[in-house]
């Protein structure tokens, strides 16, 4: 579903916060690309995504671990997680899945996207127009400068 866009291949490369405000920051990757694309996150998603990437389990599932074993059950794939646009400032994303021949859409929040792409071993794809309009460049420990 490639819509005439070129996608780049994301991973999850880590974590920071703000400075002086202490937001977690979810930092995104690109295989041989500079930079990094950051999405800010509530402190709920941000331990959501790093307990999926670390491997880290509770006795109680979250909805992000539960979703891909419900979709399943019903012979549903979770192709992908694709981050698409932005629209003021909300990043635009969808999951992409199949059951059987059939494909659909959904609209979610990134951080949703992100965290059903970990659980379900989906990729996660960005739009390479968004990541060279807004990737940063680590400037210290203490934050980000964008792009020049």
């Amino acid at each position: 579903m490639s819509n005439g866009r070129e996608w780049l291949k994301m991973r999850v490369a880590g974590f920071t916060r703000e400075a002086g405000t202490g937001q977690p920051i979810l930092l995104l990757g690109a295989e041989k690309e500079q930079g990094m694309f950051t999405l800010w996150l509530g402190e709920h998603e941000a331990g959501t995504i790093a307990r999926l990437c670390t491997g880290d389990s509770t006795d109680v599932p979250r909805l992000a671990e539960l979703l891909p074993l419900a979709l399943s059950g019903f012979d549903i794939r979770h192709l992908r997680t694709e981050i698409t646009d932005l629209d003021g400032n909300s990043y635009i994303t969808r999951i992409l899945l199949k059951q059987g021949n059939e494909y659909v859409a959904v609209s979610c929040r990134p951080e949703d996207g992100i965290a059903l792409a970990l659980a379900g071993k989906a990729g996660i794809f960005l739009d390479r127009s968004l990541f060279e309009a807004h990737k940063r460049t680590m400037i210290d420990d203490e934050g980000f400068t964008p792009k020049d």
